[in-house]
């Protein structure tokens, strides 16, 4: 059982290096094409891509970590990993809702 399980480790691995592998190669062919046609994204998408960029690190972060894990202190008397994930929530809602009322104004 242990082989099939091992096994079983290494197809997922190899598939998702070759997940990583492949989003790297389109990336690089739509960054590719949009500079060749000159298409430039606009200060605030550039400022949204980067926040999603940023999302996918923190989000990378906290992979693996196991429940108790994720219940401890991040060092001797901070914030849970948990507790800074909530945070994390809480300061994008609240920057969202800040998105949204500013989009609403600019359209009336």
């Amino acid at each position: 059982m242990g082989g099939t399980s091992q096994a079983w480790s290494r197809r997922v691995r190899s598939s998702a290096r070759s997940d990583i592998d492949h989003e790297k190669i389109h990336t690089g062919q739509v960054l590719e094409g949009r500079y060749e046609s000159r298409i430039t994204a606009a200060p605030m998408e550039r400022l949204i891509a980067e926040w999603l960029t940023e999302r996918a690190r923190f989000i990378g972060a906290l992979v693996g970590l196991t429940d108790q894990q994720f219940n401890a202190e991040t060092a001797p008397g901070q914030w849970t990993y948990r507790v800074v994930a909530k945070h994390v929530l809480a300061v994008e809602q609240d920057s969202l809702k800040t998105m949204a009322a500013d989009r609403a104004t600019r359209a009336s």
